[in-house]
């Protein structure tokens, strides 16, 4: 008896190894067989002009600015989607059918849908006939929409010819310039308006905390009354 259990000591760890070491070799070959994608890749990088020109072709005049900046940082926020996407419109494997207007862009659509509410119809033109469409067609149309602003943006694997390129990586999102200035704009004694009266050179530059993210390099402005010298 002393035996047997002496040898279940030595033989369960190293059965217990062997299908660890196994569980490790499945991961990792699954992994592997993954799409792999870049770490980052660098935001659309297009004139104004034309990416002004592709939103008045695919959608309606009464979009707002508001809208199409939701559309934007939407597509640039969802690059595993727009990957998924546009694998399925490039069809390699035999029996694989093309398909411009994907599952993954329908599921993206039903999600935009739901964040815009009632301003989703700015998403048609009049030739687009909205009020015939059913609801599938709907989605339909506006996957063709996106897609298109997708291709213009250049938010895709793949060039103009069909041939891939890599898959597209996270696109970190447009650093905007960020200044700490007086909550008050004018003085509380006198009413004037408070004036910026620091110069260029002794502008302080700090680190602001917005909960778990950390800003570098904020502007700290100082504001001044000129009539109470109040700061």
């Amino acid at each position: 008896m002393t035996h047997s259990w002496l040898v279940l000591a030595i033989v369960v760890p190293i059965l217990n190894a062997l299908m660890l070491n196994a569980w490790l070799v499945v991961i990792v070959t699954t992994c592997l067989c993954l799409p792999m994608v870049n770490a980052s890749a660098p935001f659309p990088d297009i004139a104004f002009s034309t990416f002004s020109q592709s939103i008045q072709d695919q959608f309606g005049t009464e979009i707002t600015l508001a809208t199409v900046l939701t559309l934007l940082l939407s597509l640039t926020n969802n690059t595993d989607m727009l990957n998924l996407h546009s694998r399925q419109k490039h069809p390699s494997g035999e029996g694989e059918i093309k398909q411009t207007v994907s599952g993954w862009m329908k599921a993206f659509i039903w999600h935009l849908q739901s964040h815009l509410g009632a301003e989703i119809d700015t998403l048609f033109q009049p030739s687009d006939n909205l009020p015939v469409l059913s609801r599938d067609a709907r989605i339909t149309r506006i996957g063709h929409k996106i897609d298109t602003i997708a291709e213009t943006l250049q938010l895709t694997p793949y060039t103009t010819n069909g041939q891939f390129r890599g898959w597209l990586g996270n696109i970190p999102d447009l650093t905007p310039v960020r200044l700490l200035c007086p909550i008050t704009a004018e003085c509380r004694t006198c009413k004037w308006a408070i004036h910026q009266v620091v110069r260029e050179r002794d502008v302080p530059a700090v680190n602001l905390c917005e909960g778990a993210k950390v800003h570098h390099n904020v502007a700290l402005l100082t504001g001044s009354c000129t009539k109470c010298q109040v700061q």
